[in-house]
């Protein structure tokens, strides 16, 4: 019985029951479903826990056919407060054998996983990472599934599946490419095997927007050796975009309100306009060229 999860032509999921969080006395059910994914009709044996804290209760309708599944309900109730285990075995015949472990602990398992991810403004064509991480609290090994609400070609997430270590965490990745002008949104559903379907994923939103003047902007800083602050544009023009930074020392006078008033006063900040002279960017490479 050392397989999960599949038992000749039967599948079987979820492929582990987690009871987390549980009262002494009081009952819980979960359900797993068995599904015939072979070409005939089958006989399908299940063999109930060993232990009094666990039952099982299905129809046994003998044997299924093809594509059909059986609902098989199992019952918890503990009493104490400490970390139960047993498993159901499941026959298909032979030597086809396979176990369904079951774990039942006091603490509830709370998989942290952020609600928001924001890429913020992108350049169109780039391709922006950020990573986050799936973590479980409890020490049992999870399950987990990650659905997208749709499939949007400007976002890449994976892994979208995979087990949660015990008290670790999995780190997933997202990839942001926006390739239009536009803010893309994106849910991702988390699920984890403890639940089994009967509870409300967790929902994490991700956005991120493509503006084409990120790039631009960079490549004018680019060129005037500035990682921050303003641009005086007329000297990027003439070649001296460097000396506004060193008459200064650093920003300082830029971050000044008057200094700022007097560069925008003398039209340092110029020629700008576009369609008449050309802006600064395009008078700075028609000069290096």
């Amino acid at each position: 019985y050392a397989r999960t999860g599949k038992v000749g032509d039967f599948a079987i999921k979820p492929h582990v029951m987690h009871f987390g969080g549980f009262e002494v006395g009081k009952v819980y059910t979960q359900r797993f479903v068995v599904t015939n994914t072979g070409r005939k009709s089958q006989r399908l044996q299940i063999l109930e826990p060993t232990s009094q804290f666990f039952a099982v209760r299905w129809e046994g309708k003998g044997s299924l056919a093809p594509g059909m599944s059986e609902t098989v309900r199992v019952d918890f109730c503990a009493d104490d407060m400490r970390y139960f285990y047993d498993c159901v075995r499941i026959r298909a015949g032979g030597d086809k054998n396979a176990i369904l472990p079951m774990h039942a602990y006091p603490t509830p398992n709370e998989a942290k996983f952020p609600k928001h991810v924001d890429f913020g403004l992108c350049a169109l064509g780039s391709t922006s990472v950020k990573t986050v991480r799936l973590a479980c609290k409890v020490p049992i090994a999870f399950e987990f599934e990650l659905r997208l609400s749709t499939e949007n070609k400007a976002f890449e997430v994976y892994p979208r599946s995979g087990e949660i270590p015990a008290n670790g965490d999995v780190e997933i990745t997202i990839k942001f490419t926006p390739r239009r002008q536009h803010t893309s949104t994106l849910d991702i559903e988390v699920f984890t095997g403890e639940f089994g379907g009967n509870t409300r994923p967790r929902v994490c939103n991700v956005r991120g927007t493509g503006f084409p003047s990120v790039a631009r902007d960079k490549g004018v800083r680019a060129l005037a050796g500035v990682s921050a602050g303003p641009i005086d544009a007329g000297r990027l023009a003439d070649g001296t975009a460097g000396a506004q930074f060193g008459e200064h020392g650093s920003l300082g006078a830029m971050n000044d309100a008057a200094g700022a008033g007097r560069y925008h006063a003398t039209g340092r900040f110029g020629p700008g306009g576009g369609a008449g002279g050309g802006d600064a960017y395009t008078e700075y490479v028609k000069r290096v060229a």
